[in-house]
């Protein structure tokens, strides 16, 4: 429904119970791929534009699975804990936020928002590589504050775009 994965919930309890960070990644796979068809049904995924993420979330998820190894796991735990906090309160303040309605389209990308998107996107890579999410609740905000993606159509492209984290 909102185009996450399911990583944010998945790695912390697979953790807690003992489970390499990989099987979230694997679940959240299944899940991601599940959304992105009943969005794709419906409409709502803008292949086109949202694919200009995916060579950035590929290289830098690359990198984080080879960097996996040599990063300490309490390091790992704690930017977890951090990225958890930091998006909780990232929407509790959009609660309270008069959001505007970009309306049914997606915007064009400018080449200005192309160049902040694939650095962007690469970072993301890294971290749900290490972090063992897809990195939906980065790419979501993303889409809607700073590429202006309509909150459906940034839910069914960040479903999209996590398939390939």
């Amino acid at each position: 429904m909102f185009g996450l994965g399911g990583g944010v919930v998945y790695t912390p309890t697979l953790l807690l119970l003992g489970f390499a960070v990989s099987t979230s990644l694997v679940l959240n796979l299944v899940a991601a791929l599940t959304a992105t068809l009943v969005f794709y049904r419906g409409g709502l995924v803008d292949v086109r534009k949202a694919s200009v993420l995916i060579p950035g979330i590929v290289a830098g998820s690359l990198l984080g699975g080879a960097l996996s190894a040599s990063v300490n796991p309490y390091l790992l735990l704690w930017l977890l804990v951090a990225l958890l906090v930091g998006a909780g309160g990232r929407m509790l303040h959009t609660y309270w936020e008069k959001g505007e309605d970009t309306g049914p389209e997606v915007p064009p990308f400018s080449t200005l928002l192309f160049a902040i998107t694939v650095p962007f996107s690469f970072g993301v890579g890294i971290l749900s590589a290490l972090l063992g999410f897809g990195g939906g609740v980065l790419i979501i905000p993303f889409l809607v504050f700073v590429c202006k993606f309509p909150v459906k159509q940034s839910a069914g492209a960040t479903a999209y775009v996590v398939v390939f984290s």
